[in-house]
């Protein structure tokens, strides 16, 4: 799934489960996006085709959406 936007409501639960637990956030964020996270030390995020996008570490949210190039929309992403 290759998506280029997302709702502002999806964006905030991003945030939230950034904060809150890893899993959670790395499964919202595949869900939503389609940037799958990797293990490493830390994690590696690919968007949907595979391409690399960023690590985990001191990479927000806001930074991986830029990255995959993936808009930040009021209602109505799907």
């Amino acid at each position: 799934m290759m998506v280029d936007k997302i709702t502002k409501e999806q964006l905030e639960d991003l945030e939230i489960a950034e904060f809150l637990d890893t899993n959670d956030f790395n499964s919202l964020l595949e869900k939503y996006t389609g940037i799958k996270a990797k293990p490493y030390t830390g994690y590696q995020y690919f968007d949907a085709a595979g391409d690399y996008l960023a690590d985990s570490d001191n990479t927000s949210v806001e930074e991986l959406l830029k990255l995959a190039d993936i808009k930040v929309v009021d209602g109505g992403a799907e």
